[in-house]
């Protein structure tokens, strides 16, 4: 798929995909459009809380510990 085909199946102009390419800045709306068009997501989530495993194991240890 051409740069060209990329930007009007993402609904954004080929400059989104340039600046994309160049690793510039540009909004997350854009972002998602062209992921979205290569049939790709991305997942957010927040970053360095631990896992509910890690919490129930962390428990657990302080209970053995006593």
């Amino acid at each position: 798929m051409s740069k060209s085909e990329l930007a009007e199946k993402a609904g954004k102009v080929r400059e989104v995909i340039y600046r994309l390419e160049a690793g510039e800045d540009t909004t997350v709306s854009s972002l998602f459009a062209v992921l979205g068009a290569l049939g790709l997501a991305m997942r957010i989530e927040p970053a360095g809380l631990p896992s509910a495993e890690d919490v129930a194991r962390r428990f657990q240890e302080d209970d053995d510990a006593s």
